[in-house]
């Protein structure tokens, strides 16, 4: 797909203006530079996300947004440990996986990030995709990558093919349905009904040629409506990457009849920069059993939770878990007096609190000139208080804008402990 001329031709211009090379295509007769601008624009996408594959300049990109949108080899990696668990649960009879000859499936490939990582599980493992284009330039990536017990095939999957799918039937299938509207690439959809394929639909269908469906929807959808919209949820895995939420994960099991207050939920902050990754675990009923316990003031240690924690609402569980004492009941920190390393966030140490007024930020302002200001459950957004104070990013400090369980509004005045 790359010939020799086209991968010097991405290497060589890797930080060139695109729109001039395009412009200039004609002095480059020997070189797709369509193709190529195509593949410089996604390389720049992947360069942290997918470093294995940013390295190999003979892999082809054919869509920039296919770049954009596809998993990171952190996420890819997790669905891969999340197939591997549910696997040797079901299949407890051998010593290990490879003895069982498993077939899974990836019903959206894409770019095969996932494919990739989840068909090391497998003897064999199927890629479908709708888009030729994009399958055929996945076909010649595998091959440049040595994955080559993939079995691909140019295939939109709907409610009328799935008993008749190549290679079926499957011991687990992977799906990350479109989020995007077909007639409208730039329009994004959040409903599952509003997804293609519709996951709620097929569901049914899918469980007649597999056991286990991992699928992937929006990090903005809402976990207790999906949870209605699939009754046959056996976890739910909400998983950022360097505190940025990036995936929300059900997995359903055919005949699963786990109520909803008991459905496992895992939150983990995966790290890009090879930290080890932090964990929660827990069900909505523990947390909707939970009680708070507030702060009558702060402690020596101030605690942010991972943005995928907040994501799955576990605020009041942390007071129990980790013997930490909430600011206030909108107000998602936590403090106490001797550190809790296992907290699954960041930890800070408190230097200072003192009263959100004029003269406070003022002489705030002149104390710390850098800083990173953060607003939680506070009238002015971080925006508005960065603009009132005047105070620039960066710096050694962290001042928290907030509100404690007595109503009082004061900022914090700390440094990353964690």
């Amino acid at each position: 797909m790359l010939s020799e001329k086209d991968i010097e031709f991405i290497i060589g211009n890797r930080n060139a203006d695109t729109s001039k090379l395009l412009l200039g295509a004609s002095k480059y007769p020997e070189v797709n530079v369509k193709l190529c601008v195509n593949c410089i624009e996604s390389r720049q996408k992947i360069a942290s996300k997918l470093p294995i594959w940013y390295a190999n300049p003979e892999l082809a990109y054919p869509f920039p947004l296919s770049a954009e949108q596809c998993s990171s080899e952190a996420t890819g990696e997790y669905k891969r440990q999340i197939a591997f668990q549910l696997l040797q649960r079901l299949h407890t009879g051998y010593s290990n996986l490879e003895e069982a000859h498993l077939n899974g499936a990836d019903l959206t490939g894409g770019m095969g990030v996932d494919t990739y990582y989840l068909s090391q599980l497998f003897g064999s493992f199927h890629y479908f995709e709708r888009n030729s284009e994009l399958c055929m330039a996945t076909r010649y990536n595998f091959q440049k990558l040595g994955a080559e017990k993939i079995e691909l095939h140019n295939l939109e999957i709907n409610g009328s093919n799935i008993s008749q799918l190549p290679g079926a039937p499957f011991d687990f299938i992977f799906i990350d349905p479109a989020r995007r509207s077909r007639s409208d690439k730039s329009s994004k959809v959040i409903s599952l009904q509003e997804y293609e394929p519709n996951i709620v639909e097929l569901k049914d269908e899918l469980f007649k040629i597999a056991p286990i469906v991992l699928v992937k929807v929006s990090p903005m959808a809402d976990i207790k409506l999906n949870l209605s919209l699939l009754p046959q949820t056996l976890q739910i895995h909400i998983v950022s990457v360097d505190n940025e939420c990036k995936e929300l994960l059900f997995v359903l099991q055919s005949g699963s009849t786990q109520s909803y207050d008991s459905v496992g939920i895992t939150t983990v902050n995966l790290s890009s920069k090879g930290r080890e990754p932090q964990f929660f675990r827990y069900t909505l009923g523990e947390e909707e059993c939970a009680q708070s316990i507030f702060a009558s003031k702060t402690g020596k240690y101030l605690y942010e939770p991972n943005k995928s924690l907040l994501k799955g609402g576990a605020f009041k569980l942390p007071c129990s878990r980790f013997g930490v004492t909430k600011l206030a009941t909108s107000t998602h920190l936590y403090t106490s007096d001797d550190p809790v390393m296992e907290f699954p966030g960041k930890i800070f140490e408190i230097q200072e609190v003192v009263e959100f007024n004029k003269k406070n930020m003022k002489k705030l302002a002149s104390e710390y000139p850098h800083a990173d200001i953060s607003a939680r459950n506070f009238p002015l957004d971080t925006n508005a208080l960065k603009k009132m104070s005047g105070i620039k990013d960066g710096g050694e400090r962290h001042l928290f804008a907030t509100t404690l369980n007595n109503g009082e509004k004061v900022i914090i005045i700390a440094s990353v402990r964690r």
